[in-house]
Formats: structure tokens, C-alpha cells, sequence
């Protein structure tokens, strides 16, 4: 048999490193999709799926959001019926976008991002953006290894407060693939 690699190279890192080792962050990408505050990118709970046991609701926090004014939030629901729930409650004063996203870019720009999604926070984490995951159910090995280093935190209902100390306590994850060539 032929086998299609010739050696096997152990990586020193996640996998999302691997992913990002070429990427180049563009710094306008949040306004040119009309943000203008620094952003909190939210993802919600696959509550539809049949591992999830309980409901994270992020309104409230999105409210919280909205009454200090100081942030916009980018929302990317997981359904129709969530997008149309949030899009009739807030009316546009959150960014839910209607097309697909450069999910690296927004993860990248964004001040915090906080969400129910491994590879999304795992990725942020990668980028230097500080994340709050509010996945409730049991947390993969890589995602345990990202919170006990401080890459990551588990707030299974965060406060304004939270968002805040997250953004300013801000610890960035040290990329094994600085200078690594693949």
C-alpha cells in the first residue's frame, strides 16, 4: 500500500492554531458591516439539540448590553424561529446578519465573544479574543485545558460585569505556530 503522507509531525498546540496559521485579521471588517462600538459576539445554546439539557437565555444580557450603551452585539442565532424572535425584539438595535460571516474575522474583532459553540470559542481563544463559554453540558478535554490556563472562561449566566472584567482581564493565548512553518 501507498500511503499518502510520508511522516507524521506532532503538533505542540490545538488544532485551531493550525486552521489560522496563515490568517490575516482585517481590522475593518466589523464596520464595514455597519458596527461602529466595540462588539460582543454572541452565539446561544443549540437548544433544539437533543444533548442540551437547559436553556441558557442571553436576553437578559443582551438587554444589560443595550442599557450601557457601550457595546453593539452581533447575534448569530441557531434557528428561524430564534432569529425571528430576536430580530422582532430588538428591532435592529443588534447585528444579526442575514448572510454568512468570515467567522475568524468577526471572532478576531470583536472585544469578547461569548457562546455555546467548542470550535467557535476554542478559535476566538486562539485569535487573543477573550471568551465567556455558556455551553452547559459536560466540556471537552481542550476546553477544560483553554479555562484552568485562563484562555477561557464557564459562566453558565454571566453578568455585565463579568463581560467586563473578561474584556479588561484579558490574558492572550500563546500561539505555537508564531514562526512555525507548515
Amino acid at each position: 500500500k501507498k500511503l499518502w503522507f510520508r511522516t507524521l509531525t506532532k503538533y505542540p498546540g490545538l488544532k485551531e492554531e493550525v486552521a489560522f496559521v496563515n490568517f490575516e485579521k482585517d481590522p475593518d471588517y466589523l464596520r464595514n458591516l455597519g458596527i461602529t462600538k466595540p462588539c460582543i459576539f454572541i452565539r446561544p445554546e443549540a437548544v433544539q439539540a437533543t444533548y442540551i439539557k437547559k436553556d441558557t437565555s442571553v436576553e437578559r444580557l443582551i438587554d444589560e448590553i443595550l442599557a450601557k450603551g457601550k457595546y453593539d452585539v452581533l447575534f448569530i442565532p441557531r434557528y428561524d424561529e430564534q432569529r425571528k424572535h430576536f430580530k422582532e425584539k430588538y428591532n435592529e438595535k443588534i447585528f444579526i446578519p442575514d448572510n454568512v460571516l468570515d467567522g475568524a474575522n468577526v471572532a478576531a474583532n470583536a472585544v469578547l465573544v461569548m457562546s455555546a459553540g467548542g470550535t467557535m470559542n476554542r478559535e476566538a481563544a486562539v485569535l487573543g479574543t477573550p471568551v465567556i463559554s455558556i455551553f452547559q453540558e459536560s466540556k471537552l478535554y481542550v476546553d477544560r485545558f483553554l479555562m484552568n490556563n485562563g484562555y477561557m472562561s464557564f459562566l453558565d449566566d454571566p453578568t455585565y460585569a463579568d463581560i467586563e472584567k473578561h474584556i479588561l482581564e484579558r490574558k492572550p493565548y500563546p500561539r505555537s505556530d508564531q514562526g512555525f512553518k507548515f
